[in-house]
């Protein structure tokens, strides 16, 4: 949850409007479809200043190498790509180099990996 609250903080600093996160209290975003994939809902969704969808995925170490990780970054990676939005990772920085190398061997681009100092975030 502090990862989530950290990746909120910083895009609404940044500009992004219309953030929905699943935090306590705030409005979650909503589930996405897309043929073939099973639904699944992201931790935060935006808008950028020029009004592109990003969709935001906070992972902890200990959930980075679940295959439902990788089935839901799949969704949305490629629910991103349909509507000409981002796919944004967020993870602690203690596992960054882990969140690459299992990128990689999916074959799977972000368009932004961020990290945050557990002790920070």
């Amino acid at each position: 949850m502090r990862l989530v609250r950290a990746a909120r903080s910083q895009y609404a600093a940044s500009g992004y409007t219309r953030i929905f996160a699943d935090l306590p209290g705030e409005r979650p975003p909503r589930s996405l479809h897309l043929p073939g994939f099973s639904p699944s809902r992201p931790d935060l969704t935006g808008r950028d200043p020029a009004n592109r969808l990003l969709v935001v995925e906070v992972e902890t170490c200990d959930t980075l190498d679940l295959e439902e990780t990788a089935r839901q970054w799949q969704l949305f990676r490629a629910y991103a790509d349909s509507c000409g939005g981002e796919f944004h990772l967020v993870v602690p920085e203690e596992c960054r180099d882990r969140a690459t190398e299992i990128l990689d061997r999916l074959s799977l681009r972000v368009d932004r990996l961020l990290s945050f100092p557990l002790a920070e975030a």
